[in-house]
C-alpha cells in the first residue's frame, strides 16, 4: 500500500516538530507500507485548508540521519541525492502550506510507486478537538485537500498537556496511530458517508488503558485570538509551538512604531472550559477523559438542507 505522510508541524524539530519522526519509525516497525514523505518546509499551523495563490512552489530534500532518538537530518538538497537515497529515508519540503503539500505529493511525487492509496496528516503537536482547533487546523485541512482529489484521508492529532512528555508515551502514541490507521483504512465505509477521519490521542501516562470512541466534533466559540500589545498576555499553557519572533527592523520609522499591534494569543482556557460545560459524547470529552477520540468526517460544510425560494420586496 503506497501511503503518503503529510502535516502542518514541517520537517523533524525538537521543538516545533517533536513527533514526526516517532511516527515514521512505527509505520516502519508495524507496517509494510511504501511510506512517501511530503511536507511544508516549515511550520505552518493554524493555516486550514489554505494556498498561497499566485505564488510558484518549490520542493527540497532531506534525509533524516540514522541516530537514534535524534531530529538532525542532511540538507536540504535542491534535489533528490542519490547517494543519500541508499542509506536514507528520503522526505520531501515544499515551501508552502500542508494542503498544497498534499496537493503536490499525491499528484506529483514518487509516481513510480504508484498512485497513493492513503494520506496520513501528522500527527500534529497539540490537539485538533472541538470546532475551534479543527476549522484551523493545517493537518486536517491536508487531510481535507487530499480527499478532495480523491484519496482516503487520516488526520492525526497528539495531544498534551505538558511540553515534559516520556519518549514511551509517544512511542505508544505512534504504535497506536499506525494500528487504528490500518484498523480505519481496512474497514473503509463503502457507503461514501465518510470521507475522512480526524484522530486525537492524548499522550498520558495511562495511554494504554485507553478506550477509543466514536465522537463528533464539538461545536464551540471564543472570542479573539489575539491581545492587544497594550494588554497582558493571557495566562495559561500554551498548546502549540507557533515560532513568533520579530523582523528586525534597521532604521527606526515612528509611524511603524506607533501603529496599533496585536499579539498572536489564543485562549487555550477558553477552549478547554467549553469542553467542560459540554454535554453528550464529543471529540473534546472523549479527550478530556483521557480516551482516543475518533470522528469521521466529509469534506464539506454541513449544513441544514433548505428549500423554496426567497422572494424579496425591494
Amino acid at each position: 500500500m503506497h501511503v503518503l505522510l503529510t502535516n502542518d508541524d514541517g520537517p523533524p524539530n525538537d521543538i516545533t516538530s517533536p513527533y514526526i519522526r516517532f511516527l515514521v519509525d512505527a509505520v516502519d516497525e508495524y507496517t509494510d507500507w511504501d511510506l512517501s514523505i511530503c511536507l511544508p518546509s516549515v511550520q505552518k499551523s493554524w493555516i486550514g485548508k489554505a494556498y498561497f495563490a499566485g505564488k510558484n512552489l518549490t520542493a527540497s530534500f532531506i534525509y533524516p540521519t540514522n541516530i537514534k532518538n535524534s531530529n538532525s537530518f542532511n540538507g536540504p538538497f535542491a534535489l533528490p541525492d542519490s547517494s543519500f537515497r541508499k542509506t536514507h529515508k528520503e522526505w520531501a519540503l515544499i515551501d508552502s502550506t500542508p494542503a498544497a503539500c498534499a496537493d503536490i505529493g499525491v499528484n506529483y511525487l514518487y509516481k513510480d510507486k504508484g498512485p497513493v492509496d492513503l494520506v496520513i496528516s501528522g500527527p500534529n503537536y497539540g490537539r485538533n478537538t472541538t470546532a475551534l482547533y479543527a476549522l484551523t487546523s493545517g493537518t486536517i485541512g491536508a487531510a481535507l485537500e487530499a480527499t478532495l482529489i480523491g484519496k482516503k484521508s487520516i488526520a492525526v492529532s497528539f495531544a498534551f498537556e505538558s511540553n515534559d512528555i516520556d519518549e514511551h508515551i509517544i512511542k505508544y502514541a505512534s504504535k497506536i496511530s499506525v494500528k487504528l490507521i490500518e484498523h480505519l483504512y481496512n474497514s473503509w465505509p463503502n457507503d461514501n458517508s465518510t470521507e475522512l477521519y480526524s484522530i486525537n490521542i492524548p499522550l498520558i501516562e495511562t495511554l494504554n488503558k485507553s478506550e477509543i470512541v466514536y465522537a463528533p466534533i464539538l461545536g464551540n466559540k471564543w472570542h479573539s485570538v489575539f491581545t492587544a500589545f497594550d494588554q497582558e498576555p493571557r495566562p495559561g499553557f500554551k498548546e502549540d509551538a507557533v515560532m513568533i519572533k520579530d523582523d528586525p527592523i534597521d532604521i527606526i520609522d515612528g509611524s511603524i512604531v506607533n501603529q496599533l499591534q496585536f499579539r498572536w494569543d489564543p485562549d487555550y482556557n477558553e477552549v478547554h472550559k467549553t469542553v467542560s460545560e459540554s454535554n453528550g459524547i464529543n471529540d473534546g470529552i472523549v479527550l478530556a477523559q483521557g480516551n482516543i477520540a475518533v470522528t469521521p468526517l466529509r469534506a464539506n460544510f454541513a449544513a441544514p438542507f433548505s428549500q423554496g425560494k426567497i422572494h424579496l420586496d425591494i
